[in-house]
């Protein structure tokens, strides 16, 4: 008698998916494996050391690579409730000398111009950056943000350019 149904095969993601699964269920949520217990699973499905090794490296990467993009979006959200509590208090602040003052003719101002910066940093901290960034990453990747999605100068701006050297006046 032969068996007319084809083995079942799996993708890379579908196994690891299962074994996952199969893992919380043997160790209940969260359960842990040492890691010869995962060197011998890996043994078993042909998998090398090498290989199990490499991979191990990886994901400790990876995971220190999300710590670091969560870190900087944590610190990105503080920034912006802070300017947030900024706007707030001069906007208050405005407010009341302008109607102290003047009797209302100036604060609109402050209080556009202000909101348009205050609505430029909402637009950099929450909308996902094109062409660059955690945005254009597939799920369960990660990567070190570039040197341009760091605050500060931009490689090439006018603040990495040396300042020109003085000409003597001409008599």
């Amino acid at each position: 008698m032969t068996d007319s149904n084809p083995p079942r095969r799996y993708t890379s993601e579908e196994a690891a998916a299962i074994l996952s699964r199969a893992l919380d269920r043997q160790n209940g949520e969260g359960g842990r494996i040492s890691h010869d217990e995962l060197l011998e699973t890996a043994r078993e499905i042909g998998v090398t050391t090498d290989e199990l090794e490499a991979a191990v490296v990886d994901e400790v990467r990876a995971r220190a690579e999300r710590l670091v993009l969560e870190e900087l979006r944590a610190r990105a959200l503080r920034n912006f409730v802070r300017h947030v509590a900024v706007f707030v208090v001069v906007n208050a602040f405005a407010f009341v000398i302008d109607k102290k003052l003047t009797g209302g003719t100036w604060f609109y101002w402050v209080g556009l111009a202000s909101g348009v910066a205050l609505a430029v940093h909402a637009a950099l901290t929450f909308v996902p950056r094109l062409g660059g960034g955690a945005a254009t990453l597939k799920p369960g990747e990660a990567r070190l943000p570039q040197p341009l999605d760091l605050p500060g100068p931009r490689p090439g701006s006018l603040a990495d350019r040396k300042p020109a050297r003085p000409t003597e006046p001409r008599a």
